[in-house]
């Protein structure tokens, strides 16, 4: 590349620092890098309004607050921007 921008006219190679943060990242690029590599990460969630829906694990729920916290600041990014408040499913429904 270096040599192919160099041949040509009225060019020149400038060296350029680009600095990656957490808004660069998906949700699940930031969950795998901050939780341990045992414990799976959440891949979706339901939206009513404000509210997320998550349907964690017994092995997520030491890491709850983590992952909505994750799952907030990357929202805050993109169409979900009104994620306030996360609820969990804490048993089956009883069919009638």
């Amino acid at each position: 590349m270096q040599g192919f921008i160099e041949g040509q006219q009225n060019t020149e190679l400038i060296k350029h620092t680009v600095t990656l943060d957490h808004t660069h990242l998906t949700t699940d690029q930031i969950l795998r890098k901050l939780l341990p590599s045992n414990i799976e990460v959440p891949s979706s969630f339901e939206t009513i309004g404000h509210i997320a829906h998550l349907n964690l694990r017994d092995e997520q729920l030491p890491y709850k607050k983590i992952i909505a916290d994750v799952i907030l600041e990357v929202c805050a990014f993109n169409t979900w921007q009104g994620l306030i408040i996360f609820v969990r499913k804490t048993q089956e429904s009883k069919q009638w």
